[in-house]
Parts: structure tokens; C-alpha cells; sequence
């Protein structure tokens, strides 16, 4: 099992990323020797290989403190890195990071809807000026420690799942996340888009007769350090 480099004191949850790191890891059964592999088969990566995927994958840290910590030759780590089969894996843990990002955020919505039941009987006045409710994001404190690539494929899964309209509460979710734990390193780019979506769906629900919804989630927009409406 490969040890944890980005370590958290032993009465602070660990994040979701090194859950997953230590998770796939674990999991992970390497091969001993060539039995039972045909010639000119592929041979699944040694544990080492793997755990050096799942860390150049997920997190920005230098091939070289990677190298050391896995104690590997940084050379070998490099060959690695260029070989279609290891991108092909990297790509695999970014996808199902970003899953597992979708997962975690979905487990909040019982709260949004808690509070909903209560806003929404408000009128607009009140809406306008009712406290934003708090959502943590502990889980994600080390989101600087990501690696870009994986910033932006949890985007492009956060990005297909909000905005529809269909759940403007989790719309609310998204929006938060994005600004408040992925702007750190997200393309500015797409943080505008989030924010063009999100104006949309402001028309949207104003056209729909959603006024109080509207309003709430225009109130929340406006409220986020930097954003212009």
C-alpha cells in the first residue's frame, strides 16, 4: 500500500483525496511473476507503477517528490509518464476522482432541501435578505494540491449535472464548489462560464414564474466575493 504523502493530523478526517489515493491502492493487486500470462500479453503494473499513476494523476506534486516518495528513479517515473498505457490510467483516476466528487456533493442535498421547505415560504424581501446558509467543504481542503488536468475533468462532470434546471438547489451546490474550492486553480474561463449557466437559469426560472427561487439564487450569485451580475 503506498503511504500517504499529503498526511493530516490524526484527529482531522482525511480528505476525499487521500480516501481515494489509499482506497485504489490498497485495492489494487499487482501481479506476481508471469503465471498465466500468455506471450504478448500486457502485464498489469507492479504496485509501485500503479501508486505512481494515481499520484501524478490526481495531484500537482513535482515528479521528483513523487519519485522519492514512491522511491522510484525519477528517470524511470519519467519514461512512465510518456507511455499510453499510464496516461490511458491517469485518465481513468481522473474520471472516477471527478465521480467521486459528484457522490460526495450529492450527499449535501439533503441539507439544500431542509432549507428550501423553510426560504422559499419567505417573502421576496426576506429572501433578499435571509443569511446565506453555510456548506463545508472539508473534504475538499486540499483542492491547491490537485492536479489541473483533474480540476478540469471534475468541472466538465460538474458542469453536465447542474444548470438543467431540474435541481436549482444542487445548481447552488455547484456553483459554490466551483468558485469556492476549484477557482484555485480552474481556468478563469470556465469559472465565467459557470456564471453565464448560472444567469440563464436565473432567466429561466424568472420566465418559468419561479420568482422566489429566482431571487434566492440571484442573491447568491451576487454575494460571491468577485462575481458581477
Amino acid at each position: 500500500m503506498v503511504k500517504l504523502i499529503m498526511k493530516s493530523n490524526k484527529d482531522t478526517k482525511e480528505t476525499l483525496l487521500q480516501q481515494v489515493i489509499e482506497k485504489y491502492s490498497t485495492n489494487y493487486k499487482p501481479p506476481i511473476g508471469r503465471s498465466g500470462i500468455k506471450r504478448g500479453d500486457e502485464i498489469a503494473f507492479s504496485q509501485k507503477k500503479y501508486d505512481a499513476s494515481l499520484y501524478t494523476a490526481l495531484t500537482n506534486k513535482p515528479l521528483k517528490e513523487i519519485a522519492n516518495e514512491l522511491e522510484i528513479k525519477y528517470g524511470v517515473l519519467k519514461l512512465w509518464k510518456i507511455e499510453k498505457r499510464f496516461k490511458e490510467l491517469m485518465q481513468q483516476h481522473q474520471r472516477h476522482f471527478a465521480l467521486h466528487t459528484v457522490g460526495e456533493l450529492q450527499k449535501k442535498i439533503g441539507f439544500l432541501h431542509d432549507y428550501e421547505d423553510t426560504i422559499l415560504e419567505k417573502n421576496i424581501e426576506e429572501i433578499m435578505s435571509a443569511p446565506i446558509p453555510p456548506i463545508a467543504f472539508d473534504e475538499f481542503r486540499d483542492a491547491n494540491t490537485y492536479n489541473p488536468a483533474l480540476v478540469e475533468e471534475i468541472y466538465t462532470h460538474l458542469f453536465k449535472r447542474s444548470f438543467g434546471g431540474e435541481n436549482e438547489f444542487f445548481n447552488f451546490l455547484i456553483l459554490k464548489f466551483v468558485k469556492n474550492v476549484l477557482s484555485v486553480s480552474l481556468n478563469p474561463k470556465l469559472w465565467i462560464q459557470t456564471k453565464k449557466s448560472a444567469i440563464f437559469l436565473i432567466k429561466h426560472l424568472l420566465k418559468d414564474g419561479q420568482i422566489k427561487t429566482a431571487m434566492y439564487y440571484l442573491r447568491q450569485l451576487e454575494e460571491m466575493e468577485g462575481t458581477e451580475v
